[in-house]
């Protein structure tokens, strides 16, 4: 099959060759006919019907269930994933009634390119374990559209994806009495679970336990997954900041006296305070104001592995107002 063409017109086209090939001439094999022509007609009509279900069906209750309302709230952006498209948008998950569990269900399909994204890229380099680099993701947060919010799990939240259990976060073990412990704050990623098909349906079912006067949001994206190294060759791409940036700096801290006290040496060190190694590439936030840096690798490969985001030297928030990585650490030596 060549790439980028129907493989309906393609064998349509296939039949044509042979007719003529075959010695009949433009009106004989018209009269015949192309079988393929109903598949075709068939095929689009799926598709056709799929899109109008999916857009009918977004929410789907049982008896005695409140419908789902879209929710005005912004999720934090996570630097290891690029968006690609929104499955179903954040959602307010209303209670129903007194009962403290309750329940909700929604429905989301995939486009045809969205399927074939998340079927036809794996990850396939040494030592992974085959894990999909596009990603159906789904996260929740508390309802709160003043700000934007981190992921957050409802309390004793199950989820059901196409009547198979969701695995989530083990809950961290607390030592307060009467306080339910909490599920590590990450997304989570159903794309196993999920049928990648876009004449098929996908249905999300989630109970949880209401907490008074606090409403939770859930939403599903398709995502990209990125490595440590794409990051780093993103921030690498922003370029370097002058020597005279640092300079400037260095002075301006050596004259600086307005608390009366008068700063005379400035102690940097070229070894990364996360590895205790000479850095290779020193790196710092733009909104912290010391001079010590850390490697920018170290601290992707880190954070990687568990998201922390936050400066090694201060361990103040090390992200942007835009949540990316390579703008925040972008002031190199």
């Amino acid at each position: 099959m060549l790439p980028g063409t129907n493989p309906m017109q393609q064998y349509s086209a296939a039949y044509a060759q042979m007719l003529g090939m075959a010695g009949f001439n433009s009106q004989q094999a018209a009269a015949l006919g192309n079988p393929f022509s109903a598949q075709q007609a068939q095929h689009a009509a799926a598709l056709t019907a799929a899109n109008q279900y999916a857009t009918q069906q977004a929410y789907q209750v049982k008896p005695g269930q409140a419908v789902p309302q879209p929710a005005n709230v912004t999720l934090k952006r996570l630097p290891f994933y690029d968006i690609h498209g929104d499955l179903l948008q954040p959602t307010a998950l209303v209670t129903q009634g007194s009962s403290r569990f309750q329940e909700a269900q929604f429905q989301f399909l995939l486009s045809p390119g969205q399927a074939t994204d998340i079927a036809s890229n794996r990850d396939i380099r040494m030592g992974s374990k085959l894990d999909y680099l596009y990603q159906v993701q789904l996260r929740f947060c508390p309802l709160d559209p003043a700000a934007e919010q981190g992921d957050e799990f409802p309390p004793s939240i199950c989820v059901q994806i196409n009547g198979k259990m969701c695995p989530l976060p083990n809950p961290i073990p607390t030592n307060k009495p009467n306080v339910e412990p909490k599920r590590p704050p990450r997304p989570i990623n159903i794309t196993p679970l999920c049928k990648l098909s876009p004449i098929l349906a996908n249905t999300v079912n989630v109970k949880w336990a209401a907490d008074y006067g606090k409403g939770w949001v859930v939403g599903i994206w398709l995502v990209e997954k990125l490595s440590s190294e794409q990051l780093l060759e993103r921030l690498t791409s922003k370029g370097k900041r002058q020597p005279e940036f640092t300079r400037e700096l260095i002075k301006k801290k050596l004259t600086d006296d307005e608390d009366g006290i008068a700063t005379t040496n400035l102690k940097v060190t070229v070894s990364c305070p996360l590895g205790k190694m000479r850095m290779s590439m020193p790196c710092r936030p733009t909104t912290c104001d010391h001079l010590q840096c850390f490697d920018a690798s170290l601290f992707l490969m880190m954070n990687e592995k568990k998201p922390t985001w936050t400066c090694p030297v201060c361990d103040s928030p090390a992200r942007s107002e835009e949540r990316r990585v390579g703008k925040e650490c972008r002031s190199r030596w």
